[in-house]
């Protein structure tokens, strides 16, 4: 029985060394083709297309370098204020989704930095539950190794949803506002940013009717409201930026709110 017990232990480990290693080599792989060719889709735009009837729209690709300065450092500012300093997964901001979790008594699954973000929209379904977080985390770790960090954000930029059928910030600008991205104005980066923790149900006409939509949008506006010396070189990339989302929000909402927000601490 005991020799049953651990042949049963040595194949189960076995079987969860192989999908390691496979999931390991798969995301080796597409880092590699995709630090040379930009991806045209992602598992979440067939999940859309599929499974929600979306019609999505083709990606049009754009450079890091094409994309506004201040939009980039709106995005990390918002999406994840450690993007710079972190592996691909922010341990204080899962401990402090983890201590929401209990204090409030509801599921949180998030504190997804933008390499997670990317990890999910780019290889994974949006499926709730700590399984789809372990793959996420796993892969976003990956995916820090392998590419530089502003591979990272342009891949978000260009994959990040928008909308229903909407993907990539060129896609968004467009179909928002009938413009390029190096058109956009700032009040026009702002609320493209504000609605990224759900395009589907918000957009820049009706996000003000959420509360917590309305706060993100105002802590946005006060980055957005810096002087031309304080977007200086040294924020060139989204460094130097000591204020977040993520601490405004937990300052003036976690006693408050049981409200989901992708910018930060997540309840999927």
């Amino acid at each position: 029985m005991v020799r049953k017990g651990k042949r049963l232990l040595k194949k189960i480990l076995k079987i969860i060394y192989i999908f390691h290693l496979f999931l390991a080599v798969l995301v080796f792989l597409v880092c590699l083709v995709y630090s040379n060719v930009n991806p045209k889709v992602g598992t979440l735009m067939l999940y859309r297309e599929i499974k929600n009837r979306y019609k999505v729209q083709p990606v049009e690709y754009i450079s890091i370098n094409k994309i506004p300065r201040q939009l980039k450092i709106l995005v990390v500012a918002a999406e994840d204020s450690k993007f710079y300093e972190h592996w691909g997964v922010d341990p204080e901001a899962i401990s402090e989704a983890l201590s929401r979790k209990d204090n409030l008594k509801k599921k949180y699954y998030g504190a997804s930095t933008i390499t997670q973000q990317l990890a999910r929209t780019l290889f994974l379904l949006p499926d709730k539950n700590f399984f789809r977080k372990y793959m996420e985390i796993f892969i976003a770790v990956e995916m820090d190794i392998l590419l530089q960090k502003e591979k990272i954000l342009e891949l978000y930029l260009n994959s990040i949803e928008w909308g229903k059928g909407i993907f990539g910030i060129k896609g968004a600008a467009e179909y928002y506002y009938g413009k390029g991205v190096s058109e956009l104005s700032m009040e026009e980066m702002v609320e493209l940013v504000t609605i990224l923790p759900n395009p589907i149900k918000y957009g820049p006409g009706n996000f003000m009717k959420k509360k917590l939509f309305l706060r993100r949008y105002e802590f946005l506006a006060s980055v957005a409201g810096l002087t031309n010396q304080e977007w200086n070189d040294d924020n060139q990339n989204g460094e130097g930026i000591t204020n977040s989302y993520d601490s405004f929000y937990i300052e003036e909402e976690i006693s408050s709110s049981n409200e989901q927000n992708q910018a930060g601490f997540l309840s999927e």
